[in-house]
């Protein structure tokens, strides 16, 4: 039967192969997985930075709207000679 001393000398040793395990996964996510999240961040960033700013977006969308309104018009204005001829 295991006595104190060794559960003791047990536990130390899960408690080094929990260290052990800790250690290689931190190393992993500062070797892989920080540059992976850092390169999809720049790559983000430039997606971001070629987006117009929302002012521009603004007059786009106001643009757009006067842009629908217009072919709407002459849509009906087509229609009408179309049932005119």
């Amino acid at each position: 039967m295991l006595d104190e001393k060794d559960l003791q000398a047990i536990a130390e040793l899960m408690n080094q192969s929990i260290c052990q395990s800790e250690n290689r996964m931190k190393a992993y996510i500062e070797s892989n997985v920080e540059k992976q999240i850092q390169l999809l961040a720049e790559g983000h960033k430039m997606i971001l930075d070629r987006l117009p700013d929302v002012e521009e977006q603004e007059q786009i969308k106001s643009r757009v709207k006067v842009l629908e309104r217009i072919v709407t018009d002459l849509r009906v204005e087509v229609d009408e000679l179309k049932k005119a001829q």
